[in-house]
């Protein structure tokens, strides 16, 4: 049985369904799961799924640098030098050190590292991964270099994308790592740039999976704007995401609007909460959509299925914010694709990969407003295009992303070692 300890610096978090995906998928191929948070929960929401799962969450308290002695030293002497050598490395060489992280941060991070690695020892786990190339992936360096174990992680986006992406750092892990999954090609393209040979020999892309079961519709030959919805009745329009400005809900409001001039009507529902909430609220009142746009705020996983289920179309105009984040492979698209809804997104990150050449959905350049309404117009006046964008949408996500074909590449990717 392959038995791997999860790394993850929030568990759980209802905006990082991919992560309990992920670990279900996994436990359901026969791995036994361990996961550990560095970070306490603080949603006030989670998801129903996380009833099913059953991996043991270990909340791991930071450490001084004191007590992080007294834990490497209770794990065994011959392993107090490695561990410090690797912290003295982190906290002072120019070359691995991100400037924003102060000696007590680092001192921090070693103390997790030497408590998680306590716990991997005496769970008889000999395999770490971390999600996101940030500090969980540090700590599961630091642990896997006292337990002599290995580590992997997967970068998803704001850990590659940001300008403040400290490459030198993230390069000694991804060299130092089994595997450093990514997520779709265009995080592959993007780290081949940046990364030496030895880092990026380690690179594996590993699409994220849902449970195609679940996000199954009713019918698969009835798609949603062959049900209830009435020949005059509003375009069903469903968006999911933070609110935040890489998702681009701003665009979306200004679509709305111009589609409602040019005498298309939608009802626009979007689900999710952020920063962006107060500024997209103004907006509302500003172009006068209350009675065409719902913020519905958080959501579970079960809610979602339920809004796609009541969609005519899926929308999300995805952007790069001003710090160079943007979206790689938004899991919302997939399940949108899966529950037959047709979509219309962007050319940002991984979204063409997800929906193919305007195979399951229609692809627009990222903030152009005009060409995001032509394609939601287009979608409203043609019931045939939103069908057979629904079907290949369905074939698309059995084809790649199947959380059991998910499961699978990431053992692989481990090599067996865990």
């Amino acid at each position: 049985m392959t038995r791997v300890g999860y790394v993850l610096k929030v568990f759980p978090r209802l905006s990082e369904t991919f992560i309990l995906s992920e670990i279900l998928g996994l436990e359901a191929a026969g791995a036994s799961v361990t996961i550990f948070s560095l970070r306490p929960a603080s949603d006030p929401q989670f998801h129903p799924e996380l009833g099913l799962l059953k991996s043991k969450v270990i909340y791991l308290s930071p450490l001084g640098m004191g007590d992080c002695l007294a834990t490497v030293a209770r794990i065994g002497a011959e392993d107090l030098g490695g561990v410090l050598e690797r912290w003295t490395r982190l906290a002072r060489d120019p070359a691995l050190a991100a400037p924003e992280r102060t000696l007590n941060q680092l001192g921090e991070e070693a103390g997790l590292g030497a408590r998680l690695a306590a716990h991997a020892r005496e769970l008889g786990i000999t395999h770490l991964h971390a999600h996101f190339g940030t500090i969980a992936s540090r700590v599961a360096h630091l642990a896997s270099a006292v337990t002599k174990g290995t580590y992997s992680f997967t970068c998803h986006a704001k850990d590659i994308y940001r300008e403040t992406v400290n490459w030198r750092l993230f390069d000694f892990l991804a060299s130092q790592a089994a595997a450093c999954v990514t997520v779709c090609d265009a995080n592959v393209e993007h780290l081949r740039a940046r990364l030496s040979p030895a880092a990026f020999d380690k690179v594996r892309r590993i699409y994220n999976g849902i449970d195609l079961e679940r996000f199954t519709p009713p019918s698969k030959t009835t798609s949603p704007q062959e049900g209830s919805r009435g020949r005059n009745a509003p375009l069903r329009v469903l968006s999911v995401g933070r609110l935040v400005p890489k998702k681009g809900f701003d665009h979306l409001l200004s679509a709305a609007d111009a589609l409602r001039k040019r005498g298309t009507f939608l009802s626009v529902r979007i689900i999710g909460d952020g920063p962006e909430k107060p500024a997209l609220e103004r907006q509302l009142l500003d172009l006068d959509l209350r009675e065409t746009v719902e913020l519905l705020g958080p959501r579970s996983s079960h809610e979602v299925r339920a809004a796609l289920e009541q969609s005519d179309l899926f929308v999300l105009p995805c952007m790069q914010d001003e710090d160079g984040n943007r979206d790689a492979l938004p899991t919302v698209l997939i399940e949108a694709m899966a529950m037959r809804v047709p979509c219309v997104s962007t050319d940002i990150g991984g979204v063409p990969e997800i929906l193919g050449p305007d195979e399951a959905g229609l692809v627009v350049p990222a903030e152009d407003d005009g060409a995001l309404v032509r394609a939601v117009a287009l979608l409203a006046d043609d019931a045939s295009l939103r069908n057979r964008l629904a079907d290949a949408g369905r074939r698309r996500a059995e084809r790649l992303f199947d959380r059991k074909r998910q499961a699978q590449e990431l053992i692989e990717a481990w090599g067996g070692r865990a």
